[in-house]
């Protein structure tokens, strides 16, 4: 009993073995941009942001803890008021988010993964550690940023700081915000950290499966040895 005991607790250790956190970027470009966090024009709406990223650029299933911005220029006021973020799994193409309805680019799985006043700017970087993390598979489509915020008070450009963006159309990311299309392929580099995901590896699998299977087979053994 106890060899069985601990043959099952030995296999289950060996399946849940955490897989481990990688942290990577999505953009190469080498301009900067100010939306969403570092101004806002004068007498516009720009309350909401999206950007979409390829699911190509991701190392695959990934749960995803935290998102960092690297600042390049500019001063260190960001935009006032809460803002609500959230991510989802979109069908929508870099370079085609749909500016007119926002909401229909959404996926089915949106969830809100930060709802606060954006945290200062640490080390160059501005980082939002989620509130609740986000499981996301690239089998599934594209990822999507939604940025949402009251109308608060205008920043002007360089009062607030510019973050690396690409510098034009891309191929992996692209954005646009509800007070024009205008470069629309202009995404910010950005930062995934992720957290470790418990991924039981095919030889894990195939282990435990046998496993389960010798501890049923001495089962059945005790049992006709009992009769």
């Amino acid at each position: 009993m106890k060899t069985i005991a601990l043959l099952a607790l030995s296999i289950a250790a060996l399946a849940a073995t955490p897989a481990a956190a990688v942290d990577f970027t999505i953009g190469t470009g080498t301009s900067d941009n100010c939306f969403p966090f570092g101004c806002q024009l004068s007498g516009q709406t720009s309350t909401r942001y999206q950007q979409v990223y390829d699911a190509a650029a991701f190392p695959g299933a990934v749960t995803i803890t935290a998102l960092s911005f690297t600042v390049v220029s500019g001063g260190s006021q960001l935009i006032d008021g809460p803002v609500s973020i959230s991510l989802s799994t979109t069908s929508v193409g870099v370079g085609s988010i749909d500016t007119v309805n926002f909401d229909a680019n959404l996926g089915a799985d949106n969830l809100v993964v930060f709802n606060d006043v954006l945290p200062a700017l640490s080390g160059g970087l501005l980082t939002i550690n989620f509130a609740t993390p986000f499981s996301y598979n690239p089998v599934g489509g594209n990822l999507l940023f939604n940025l949402s915020r009251a109308r608060g008070t205008d920043l002007s450009p360089g009062v607030g700081p510019f973050f690396a963006a690409a510098g034009g159309d891309s191929t992996v990311t692209s954005r646009a915000q509800n007070f024009g299309s205008s470069n629309i392929g202009w995404g910010l580099n950005t930062t995934f950290t992720t957290g470790a995901a418990v991924v039981p590896e095919p030889a894990s699998w195939a282990m435990l499966i046998a496993g389960f299977g010798l501890v049923g087979a001495a089962a059945r053994r005790r049992r006709a040895v009992a009769a």
